[in-house]
């Protein structure tokens, strides 16, 4: 056994021994260099040269953001522990002169070797990576690999804890002004030069120097006071302090670039430095930077605002009369008593207290004769000083005008003085519950507030340079289309009118002024003044006169607010009703045929504004003329002439124009197409007509103002020189088993005229014929037959129609006897008319036929076309449905 043994270790002394590999390198990612856990605010340096560069061949990897320090890259790897209880941050800066490189950060919970890692970010730098913060968790180990691609130059990694507070990158903050600091004497704090921004002049003695300091920060906000004072005092030695401003919020970042801080001044101090005055940026964030050349000593830093509004140095100000001011329980303001005048009786209880509030008042050089004061608060008792003085605020120069204790409410009377300047000075005894102030001044007449009235029509108002008013905003409605320019212009008048009930018809308002160009605007509403719940109408201009027309409605109010670009000059307004039957409100002629007859009262007298200026050849008819006027609107359908003429007394002259315009009335805009003067009866004129076109007939039998009638016909659809007797279709369907006939017959007046002598119904086997039997010397009398049987009064046909007579005695409305035909699909009205002028029955029959629902196709007959025209223009406006209610189809005849 021996021997064998003695073999085996001979063997094995024989055989070489291998050794392990070689220890990684200080450097390398699995043998980082150490850095120490316990950081300060100072950054401790860890610097390599060229030789200490090492080529990783184990780490984590190229993942995430850490991509540029590669395997077999020359680099350099420190790792540092946080520790249980870390800093809330660290902050690392790597620095390289004349090259570039990359940092990559790892972080994980394995200490190293390891390759167990995460990346946590990747700075690239060239020359410098600047300051980096990273937040850091407890118990973490974090990896700073640094290559600079191979040129591997001398390198520094720069690791420290948080800044302490009070440092420029990490200041005290100012939540609110006013504010008062304290510098201790271990609270100085001594600036790394990089933290700072670039040199500045301006700001060399305290923040160029390596003396300890201190640096407060405040942020403006959107809406800064408008200015703000700065002080520091220190009793015991002398320093400065500098002012820096930036909108980058504070921390290294403000060390570059050389923009990001502006030095704003430095002010030195021995004891106190006075006061150094800011005027803040909105969103601006500035750095009070305090040293006292290494002495470390207390000093107290001082930042106010303005005094606050409602103090007597700073009162709430009362721009305009009336005015309406609330004290909400946060307003209340101590004044010092320094500021306030002596307490001087009545006034010797307020100005002894805290929690009062100021409004000032200046009266001007014009003042109200009279103005009066409110105060209340309804759960607290309060007093009221009012002082008065020549100077503006702040002042102490005043006299105690008068004392007002309230009990829930106090109303006074001031009687101001010019250029005077009023304090209103308001206590609750200490309760410091909502307080409101109103002061109001008598309304002048002719505000919109306070209109001058129009109590009955026709009226006329005259107003001079003395009468005209500033509206205040509040007191006129809501400025908006189309009176946005007028509701914003000063020296103005206004008129109010209500209209009643009933309103009248039609309105003209006409404003005058020589020389003058203006504007009236007309609100409505349903309030009486004073209010603003009134809408904008309309708005029209004048130059030295001007004319508009409006249609009142019931019970309401109409406010005419006039100026004249505030030339003051004097103007003139007409409110006056305006007839019917004069231009800019003509009498309406809704269908032909038309007879509308005219007695001497209806005659009206037009002004030139009213009407279009006379024009070839139409001047007969001169403004200021009796005259009357129609109008009729041709739409686009038939017909493409009318036949109009005039009756009245025989040896009378008279003149009849018609206009066109393509405007509907009141309106001026329109041309001559005719004149035509006769003596007597007219005769038919025939006038070609447009589409869509309105067209106005003007009648003048030059002031003999005699009764007179104007006839109108539809020049296409009926063939006058039909014989007398003959029938002709107006309507039918023969698919509906329904047709409207007519019977002609020779007007009395013309027998060159075809008139409707009967009118016959069907509709199934029903048949209603009205028919007029008689002469011009005996009279026209009306008979009705339904299936060849007489109605007296009415009867119901077997499908269910119903036919009745009415006679009128004596004539209602112009018409004498009546026939209505009630067949479900349709309703037929039948009328004979009675002839004023001959005192007797006419002799034709007028109709109109409503139909309930569309008629099976084809329709034949003379209204067949104005049947389809219909029919289509329902069908584009809303379907068939609207058609079926169609307006009524009449045919000639009169009406």
């Amino acid at each position: 056994m021996l021997p064998a043994l003695l073999v085996l270790l001979a063997t094995l002394a024989a055989t070489p021994v291998r050794a392990g590999p070689p220890p990684l390198p200080v450097g390398n990612f699995m043998n980082p260099a150490n850095t120490t856990s316990a950081l300060t605010s100072t950054y401790a340096p860890y610097v390599i040269g060229n030789g200490d560069w090492v080529q990783d061949q184990y780490y984590p990897g190229s993942t995430g953001a850490c991509n540029a320090v590669n395997n077999y890259t020359w680099s350099f790897t420190w790792v540092w522990y946080s520790d249980t209880n870390p800093p809330d941050n660290i902050t690392i800066k790597v620095g390289q002169s004349g090259t570039s490189g990359a940092l990559d950060v790892w972080y994980g919970t394995t200490a190293p070797p390891t390759t167990s890692a995460s990346c946590l970010a990747q700075y690239i730098f060239n020359g410098t990576t600047g300051d980096q913060t990273l937040a850091v968790a407890p118990a973490t180990y974090y990896f700073f690999k640094v290559t600079d691609h191979d040129a591997k130059n001398l390198v520094a990694l720069n690791l420290r804890g948080p800044l302490d507070l009070g440092a420029f990158a990490n200041p005290a903050p100012i939540t609110s002004l006013p504010f008062t600091g304290q510098i201790g004497t271990d609270d100085y704090v001594t600036d790394d030069s990089t933290d700072m921004p670039p040199m500045n002049a301006s700001c060399f003695m305290v923040s160029g120097m390596p003396f300890p300091s201190y640096t407060w920060s405040w942020f403006a906000g959107p809406s800064p006071p408008s200015t703000v004072n700065v002080s520091v005092t220190e009793a015991a030695a002398s320093g400065g302090f500098d002012i820096w401003a930036s909108t980058t919020p504070p921390g290294p970042a403000l060390a570059t670039p050389s923009t990001a801080a502006l030095c704003l001044g430095e002010l030195m101090f021995n004891g106190n430095s006075g006061i150094q005055t800011l005027t803040p940026a909105p969103n601006t964030y500035y750095l009070f930077k305090v040293s006292d050349n290494s002495a470390k000593q207390n000093a107290t830093l001082q930042l106010t605002g303005p005094p606050p509004v409602g103090s007597w140095v700073n009162p709430a100000l009362v721009t305009a009369l009336p005015f309406s001011g609330s004290i909400g329980t946060a307003d209340y303001v101590d004044d010092a008593s320094s500021d306030v005048p002596t307490p001087f009786p009545p006034c010797f209880t307020v100005n002894t207290m805290n929690d009062t509030y100021t409004f000032m008042w200046f009266s001007g050089a014009s003042p109200p004769s009279q103005l009066t004061v409110k105060m209340d608060e309804s759960a607290a008792n309060g007093i009221l000083d009012v002082w008065s003085s020549a100077n503006p605020p702040p002042t102490t120069a005043a006299t105690c005008y008068d004392s007002y204790t309230f009990y829930g409410t106090t109303e006074q009377t001031l009687t101001p003085s010019p250029n005077t300047y009023y304090y209103f000075k308001a206590s609750d005894m200490g309760a410091k519950l909502q307080l409101n102030l109103t002061l109001e001044a008598p309304i002048p007449v002719g505000a919109f507030a306070n209109p001058a009235n129009i109590s009955s029509i026709p009226f006329f108002g005259s107003i001079n340079t003395a009468d005209y008013v500033n509206d205040t905003v509040g007191t006129i409605p809501t400025t908006g289309p189309p009176c946005a320019t007028t509701s914003q212009a000063t020296d103005t008048y206004t008129w109010a009118w209500f209209s009643g009930f009933p309103a009248p018809t039609y309105m003209k308002l006409k404003m005058a002024g020589a020389f003058v160009e203006g504007r009236v605007t007309t609100y409505t509403g349903m309030d009486g003044p004073p209010t603003t719940n009134a809408y904008c109408d309309s708005v029209f201009g004048f130059a030295g006169n001007g004319t508009t027309f409006f249609a009142p409605t019931d019970n309401t109010y109409y406010y005419f607010r006039g100026h004249d670009f505030d030339a003051k000059n004097q103007l003139n307004l007409t409110l006056e009703e305006s007839p019917v039957g004069s231009f800019p409100n003509p009498a309406p002629i809704n269908s032909l045929p038309f007879s509308g007859s005219i007695a001497s009262i209806f005659y009206v007298k037009d002004e030139a504004g009213d009407m279009p200026s006379p024009a070839s050849p139409c001047f007969n008819i001169p403004p200021m003329a009796s005259s009357f006027t129609w109008t009729w609107f041709r739409d686009a359908g038939p017909p493409s002439k009318i036949k109009v003429s005039v009756d009245q007394p025989a040896g009378i002259n008279g003149t009849l124009e018609v206009w066109s315009s393509q405007d509907s009335p009141p309106t001026t805009n329109a041309a001559c197409v005719r004149e035509n003067r006769f003596t007597g009866p007219s005769g038919d004129i025939v006038v070609d007509v447009s589409g869509c076109t309105t067209y106005f007939f003007r009648f003048s039998d030059n002031g003999a103002n005699t009764t007179a009638t104007l006839h109108g016909f539809d020049g296409n659809s009926f063939a006058y020189s039909v014989a007398p007797g003959a029938w002709r279709q107006l309507i039918g369907s023969a698919g509906q088993g329904f047709s409207l006939r007519t019977q002609y017959g020779a007007n009395s007046r013309d027998p060159s005229i075809a008139v409707q002598r009967a009118l016959e119904f069907r509709s199934g086997k029903n048949t209603v014929l009205v028919s007029l039997t008689g002469s011009a010397s005996q009279g026209w009398a009306l008979s009705a037959t339904a299936n060849n049987q007489s109605v007296v009064s009415s009867v119901t046909l077997p499908n269910g129609a119903d036919v009745s007579v009415i006679r009128f005695n004596p004539p209602a409305n112009g018409v004498k006897n009546r026939v209505i035909v009630d067949a479900g699909f349709a309703r037929l009205i039948m009328s004979q008319r009675w002839d004023d002028n001959n005192g007797m029955e006419a002799d034709f029959l007028n109709f109109g036929l409503t139909l309930v629902g569309p008629l099976k196709l084809p329709v034949s007959g003379i209204l067949g076309p104005s049947y389809m025209n219909a029919m289509r223009r329902a069908r584009s406006a809303a379907g068939v449905a609207a058609a079926s209610a169609a307006r009524p189809l009449s045919a000639a005849g009169g009406n």
